[in-house]
């Protein structure tokens, strides 16, 4: 039989250890070579990325959890001004036990810093039926390309933490108002348009927890005997004895 060397004796062979870290940093080298080649690639089968805050792609697939069609978009921003409001709220949908929101600003979120742009965000719903109030979510939004029949991505490729005193997540930036509203772009056409969203719940946090702790048997282990003459008049409760640090009681 031919011996095998155990990991740990591999791992402490200092010349093991330099080939190894040669190596990881050379295919470290070759996903960021990648990386870039896809970031300056442009327009392409793998869609448009920017690494600008919000990263962007393209896709066939529809969005995976709810889509906000709007087949006035014109009509609804005057709807919007005349009520002297700036936003708009979809319905309420379903994901991963919680409770969400789609809010779409068509002139942008001013106060955001959106201004001349869609801004567009995830809403954390109010929500009895819920587990907790606070949850971990990866999401990306999708904008429809008519004339394309593909759907445009933006995420930021971070977990947000939706809690009591952070409901939402979203770009301000979406799109420039000047490219979705430049029909050539696909992204509205003949006053319509779709936004949608997939929503991964990564994590949340329940408050429920344990503390194991163990207590070792003390070598001189010693017995109190605690005897009740008179039951119906004597305390429920023994006096206090000391044992390993600690009180008890009978």
């Amino acid at each position: 039989m031919v011996p095998v060397s155990s990991p740990t004796k591999a791992l402490n062979n200092p010349r093991l250890s330099k080939v190894l870290r040669h190596r990881f940093v050379r295919s470290l080298q070759v996903v960021i070579r990648g990386w870039s080649a896809l970031v300056a690639r442009g327009d392409g089968e793998v869609g448009q990325w920017q690494l600008l805050g919000i990263l962007r792609s393209s896709r066939v697939g529809r969005p995976l959890h709810y889509t906000l069609q709007i087949q006035s978009f014109s009509l609804l921003k005057a709807a919007l001004a005349a009520s002297n409001c700036d936003r708009y709220e979809s319905q309420i949908f379903n994901v991963g036990c919680y409770s969400w929101k789609l809010a779409v600003y068509p002139n942008g979120d001013e106060e955001r810093n959106g201004s001349n742009h869609i801004s567009l965000y995830l809403v954390k719903a109010e929500d009895e039926n819920a587990t907790t109030s606070e949850v971990n979510v990866w999401f990306t939004f999708l904008v429809y390309d008519t004339l394309k029949d593909r759907y445009m991505t933006f995420q930021d490729g971070k977990v947000r933490r939706f809690h009591a005193m952070k409901k939402e997540w979203g770009f301000e930036k979406l799109v420039s108002l000047d490219t979705f509203n430049d029909t050539s772009n696909g992204l509205l056409v003949d006053d319509c348009c779709a936004f949608g969203v997939d929503i991964i719940v990564m994590k949340f946090y329940d408050g429920k927890g344990e503390v194991l702790s163990f207590i070792q048997q003390p070598k001189n282990c010693t017995q109190y005997s605690y005897i009740f003459i008179k039951l119906s008049s004597v305390q429920t409760e023994s006096d206090p004895f000391n044992m390993e640090n600690y009180k008890w009681y009978a």
